[in-house]
């Protein structure tokens, strides 16, 4: 299952055991390189300030 998390959410493990989730980013296969690059662009600018 992949979890989209473009939007805000929260999820429970209500059950009695543990559950492991491995979590990766991956592109939204619809995104053109061009704009993959200016979005990496953009994240990598904001981490940048985040850290001053």
């Amino acid at each position: 299952m992949i979890f989209d998390d473009t939007i805000e959410h929260e999820a429970k493990n209500e059950a009695d055991e543990t559950r492991i989730v491995l979590l990766f980013d991956i592109w939204r296969p619809e995104l053109s390189e061009q704009e993959r690059t200016e979005i990496a662009t953009l994240l990598g600018a904001i981490d940048a300030f985040s850290e001053s």
